[in-house]
């Protein structure tokens, strides 16, 4: 979560210029629009803490697969149509992602302070992937150009969606097996209650 900012302020690099001003856009509202303490990082670290903070265990293959398509995508520029269809996609994707995770934790009780981080991507998100792929698509003019818009979509969504993958794979590893009963465990079980 920290580091999301750097993808986009890389990416901005290799872009057309006039391409930026969204970018820049998308890399104001990750800073709070002008208050630190309202920055995607500062907002998602209480949460995290909340939790219990991340540790060097909870890292897994499918969250640097991720972070490994962002720098493919984003800093060695795999082109303008990968990294646009990558966090494009990615950045359209999210408030549906949010919506969920933000639902769980009211249902938890979790107080509004740490679901603001989750808030924000909800009602931000949106427009920044409609912002991305309106601001690339001037550049985007062959029927090859929107293959690779798709590819770099679909490489950045399956990215994201095996970290879910990853996080439910680490839950499950931790919580213990049902106890399993024997068929001669049930027939007690069965008169005892008769």
């Amino acid at each position: 979560m920290q580091r999301f900012h750097l993808h986009v302020a890389a990416y901005s690099l290799t872009v057309p210029f006039k391409m930026r001003e969204e970018l820049y856009h998308n890399l104001y509202d990750e800073f709070g629009q002008g208050d630190f303490s309202k920055a995607h990082p500062n907002l998602f670290e209480p949460l995290m803490d909340y939790f219990g903070g991340a540790r060097e265990e909870d890292i897994n293959a499918e969250t640097c697969h991720l972070l490994n398509t962002k720098i493919s995508l984003c800093w060695f520029a795999d082109g303008l149509t990968h990294g646009l269809g990558g966090m494009g996609g990615l950045e359209l994707s999210i408030p549906m992602q949010q919506r969920r995770v933000l639902a769980h934790l009211r249902r938890r009780g979790i107080s509004k302070e740490l679901q603001e981080f989750f808030v924000v991507h909800c009602e931000l998100d949106e427009d920044h992937g409609e912002g991305w792929f309106a601001s690339g698509m001037p550049y985007v003019k062959t029927q090859k150009d929107f293959q690779e818009v798709f590819a770099g979509a679909m490489r950045m969504l399956e990215a994201r969606a095996g970290v879910y993958d990853g996080i439910y794979a680490a839950i499950m590893k931790s919580r213990k097996p049902p106890k399993t009963i024997s068929i001669n465990e049930v027939a007690e079980l069965s008169e005892a209650s008769a």
